[in-house]
């Protein structure tokens, strides 16, 4: 079973709309943020559909 952007944000700490944010490149998400949650996308195998 694939990791849905809503379980993502969940594992993250972060809103969905962050979650978005941070992956299409918005510079508005701290680069702490945009780390943390490109690491939980990593761990998990999140992939956008």
């Amino acid at each position: 079973m694939s990791v849905t952007i809503e379980q993502l944000a969940r594992l993250a700490g972060v809103s969905v709309s962050t979650v978005s944010k941070a992956l299409n490149g918005y510079r508005d998400v701290s680069d702490e943020t945009r780390e943390r949650i490109l690491a939980v996308a990593q761990e998990t195998g999140y992939y956008p559909n």
